[in-house]
Order: structure tokens, then C-alpha cells, then sequence
């Protein structure tokens, strides 16, 4: 799905896109917990990092949207929850996928727990695996927190960590996506 077309679906849908949320008759008593979804894809492999994940020149998006949602299905079955207070995409780089992927996930969440409008849902972003207009993709999507992948501002140590940015990169990337969570 292109971005623009992202931003026409969500232009159309969004207003009742989060209205479909679970209801269960009272949200303080409700089985409470947190969703985590790993996207295990990144653009290079950097030395430091133990977590599942591959390099892949193209990703079957689609597929991984069925898969982080059959994983979600599976979960709230399994855990019992009825109430999700946060949503976390972690990685590998889950800046990486469509934000398209992003809000298909969200909204289950959404269908199938109570999912209150205060949620924190917290996306992982490396400075140069997003520009502008993805990242606002991606707040459209209902993401609003990002956790900047900016492990150290020494150009020499990024190196020796084998990150894909220097450090005036970094820089750059935090005024911007700083200005999408505050506007």
C-alpha cells in the first residue's frame, strides 16, 4: 500500500476505526496487560543487538500482518486479557513495516480488547529507517510515542556498532520526529 493511499484509507476510516473497541462493563476490573509485537527486520545488522532478526531485501508485508495478528489472537485468548493499557512494536526495526501493517494490528487490538483512548502505543524508529512523511504515517496509524534507536552520539562508537547513521543524522532525525508527537 502506498503512502498516499495509506493516508486515504486512513482519511476515510479513522474516525470509527478505535470505535470499535471492546466493551466490557467496567474497564477498572477488567484483566489488564500489555501487548509487545516484534518486527524482525532490519536494514543491516548492527553488533550489539541480540534479537531475533534478519536483513531481507523485500518483506512479504502482507504475510507479516496476518502473522502479528494471529499472534494476537492467539495471545489474548491464551492471557485472558479484556483490557490493553499499552502496545509496543519492538525490533529488529518496526519502522521498517507499512504503517498500514501498524494500524491493521492496532485496530485488533482494539476489536478485540477494551483499548483505552490514553493508551500508550510506542513505536521503535531508527534515525534513518523513517522519513517525515512515514513517520506522520505512522501517527496517523495511532502510534504516539516513538523510541528513537540513538545509541550514542560518537560518530567512532556508531561505527563500532555498525549503526547506519552518524551522529549529525541522529540530530537531525530528533527535531522531526519530536514536532510529529507534539503537533
Amino acid at each position: 500500500m502506498t503512502t498516499c493511499s495509506f493516508r486515504s484509507l486512513i482519511a476515510r476510516n479513522w474516525s470509527t476505526a478505535l470505535c470499535h473497541t471492546r466493551s466490557i462493563t467496567n474497564p477498572a476490573t477488567g484483566k489488564h496487560g500489555t501487548a509487545y509485537f516484534h518486527w524482525p527486520y532490519c536494514a543491516q545488522l548492527c553488533s550489539y543487538c541480540n534479537f531475533n532478526k534478519y536483513v531481507r531485501a523485500t518483506v512479504n508485508h502482507s504475510l507479516m500482518k496476518k502473522a502479528l495478528i494471529k499472534e494476537l489472537r492467539t495471545f489474548v485468548k491464551m492471557s485472558g486479557f479484556d483490557v490493553v493499557t499499552s502496545i509496543y512494536f519492538g525490533g529488529g526495526t518496526p519502522s521498517l513495516a507499512e504503517p498500514a501493517t501498524i494500524h491493521a494490528v492496532i485496530n485488533e487490538v482494539a476489536k478485540l480488547c477494551y483499548l483505552p483512548a490514553n493508551a500508550e502505543i510506542a513505536l521503535e524508529v531508527n534515525p534513518t529507517s523513517a522519513s517525515q512523511s512515514v513517520l506522520r504515517d505512522f501517527q496517523l496509524a495511532g502510534v504516539n510515542r516513538m523510541s528513537l534507536g540513538i545509541q550514542t552520539l560518537n560518530d567512532q562508537d556508531l561505527k563500532l556498532l555498525n549503526r547506519d547513521h552518524n551522529a549529525r543524522e541522529a540530530l537531525q532525525y530528533v527535531p522531526s520526529a519530536l514536532h510529529l508527537l507534539l503537533y
